[in-house]
């Protein structure tokens, strides 16, 4: 089964604990120490057959499938109440979905996942990190999280 990702919503599933996990064999570690069957966790990005738990019911998906969108920017409801929402919750991965979705449909999809791809690797040793790591695992070095970026983001906004 192929791998996406991209999402719906703008958000970049290679900065995923449990896209990264399934990516490196360790879904059943991260199940494990989050007390859950890894079959929770098998996932293989949003525009794919497989979704972990924390996204099978995701109504953006639902929302973007239904109304025959690659993007929500593509949608005539853009920006709904829905997505709004998302990127106003608790969880500061979703603040940026606004954001990467302007630069999707500015620069095309194949140069945004470049760029993420970049910005989701350690600049010091290119290992991928994920959205709440704030210490590279492989090297150490200091990385740039979500929690930063929304700070910005917010400030920008």
């Amino acid at each position: 089964m192929e791998k996406r990702y991209d999402s719906f919503c703008g958000l970049y599933c290679g900065a995923c604990d449990i896209f990264l996990a399934n990516e490196a064999g360790s879904v059943n570690q991260l199940a494990e120490s989050w007390d859950i069957s890894p079959e929770e966790l098998r996932c293989r990005g949003c525009k794919s057959r497989a979704h972990a738990y924390c996204c099978r019911d995701c109504t953006i998906r639902q929302c973007a499938t239904g109304r025959q969108v690659e993007y929500c920017y593509q949608c005539v409801s853009y920006p709904c109440s829905r997505l709004m929402s998302f990127r106003y919750d608790i969880y500061p991965h979703h603040s940026i979905v606004l954001y990467n979705l302007a630069c999707i449909e500015r620069q095309g999809i194949a140069q945004w996942l470049r760029d993420q791809k970049d910005r989701w690797s350690c600049h010091a040793c290119k290992a991928a990190f994920s959205w709440y790591e704030q210490t590279c695992s492989n090297c150490s070095e200091t990385l740039y999280s979500c929690i930063e970026e929304e700070t910005a983001v917010r400030h920008h906004s």
